[in-house]
């Protein structure tokens, strides 16, 4: 699918998705004896960032996330959300309800 977004929306994701990304490789590569592998697939109406490092520890919102939430929610009110979540060998980090 083709989509375009204005130069304001992608200024506002670029700044959700970095922290996302650098938790992923930050905490991915904790006590991980293989190669960290992260995928991100973006889509007209949510983002994902997953990788295969470490595993969740039960706290899934550290500080970095909790940052990102309170900024989705100052760019797009309550129209997304923000999830992190272990997914079999898979930590995702997702936006859904974006309308890019």
């Amino acid at each position: 699918k083709k989509w375009s977004a204005s130069p304001e929306q992608v200024v506002k994701m670029d700044r959700n998705i970095q922290p996302i990304l650098e938790n992923a490789i930050l905490h991915g590569f904790k006590g991980l004896n293989h190669p960290l592998s992260i995928s991100i697939r973006i889509e007209k109406n949510e983002i994902e960032i997953s990788n295969n490092g470490a595993p969740l520890d039960g706290e899934s919102f550290g500080t970095g996330m909790r940052i990102v939430e309170q900024r989705l929610k100052h760019h797009f009110e309550n129209e997304v959300e923000l999830n992190l979540y272990q997914n079999k060998e898979n930590v995702v980090g997702e936006i859904k309800g974006l309308n890019l």
